[in-house]
Order: structure tokens, then C-alpha cells, then sequence
């Protein structure tokens, strides 16, 4: 997690603020600011996961990103074959 700060001013539930309230005072975390930046942090992540997922499911009905994709799969396989063999010294002259 990215450690800059920025101050602001929210309005948040009074129910989620005394429920971290009571998470600071059990020591589970250090403060409410802390409660709320990790749990702003995950909802992100889900957020961020969830675009990802729905840009895939859209890109694997694109028939030109499918082709882009299986491409660049069928040069990996190629290299990898290449690499294989000069590791092993096959078709190789020192």
C-alpha cells in the first residue's frame, strides 16, 4: 500500500466508526484512519478485479484480440523450444 498521505474530511456510517473505534481499542489496529485505509485498499483491489474480469470477458469474444493472443502464445512456445535447446546444448557449435 502506497504510504503518501493526503488529509480529508468524510462522513462515514457512526456504526462502522465505533466498530473500528472498538478494533483500535482491542489493538487489532493501531487507528481509525489505519481501519479505514486498509479497508479502502481491499475494496479497491475487489474493484480493480472485478474491471479486469469484465474487460476479459469482453476481450475473449474479440476475435482480433483472440488471434493477438494466440500469437504471441504460439512465439512464447517457439522461444521457449529455442531456449530449451541451448540450454542443452542441442543444434548448438562451441
Amino acid at each position: 500500500m502506497n504510504t503518501a498521505t493526503i488529509k480529508s474530511t468524510i462522513n462515514i456510517n457512526k456504526y462502522c466508526k465505533e466498530q473500528l473505534e472498538y478494533l483500535v481499542k482491542l489493538g487489532q489496529i493501531s487507528s481509525v484512519t489505519e481501519g479505514i485505509n486498509i479497508a479502502l485498499d481491499r475494496y479497491i483491489k475487489e474493484k480493480r478485479s472485478e474491471l479486469y474480469a469484465l474487460e476479459m470477458e469482453k476481450a475473449k469474444r474479440d476475435p482480433e484480440f483472440m488471434n493477438r493472443t494466440m500469437g504471441v502464445q504460439e512465439e512464447f512456445e517457439k522461444s521457449d523450444l529455442e531456449m530449451e535447446k541451448l540450454i542443452l546444448g542441442e543444434d548448438y557449435e562451441w
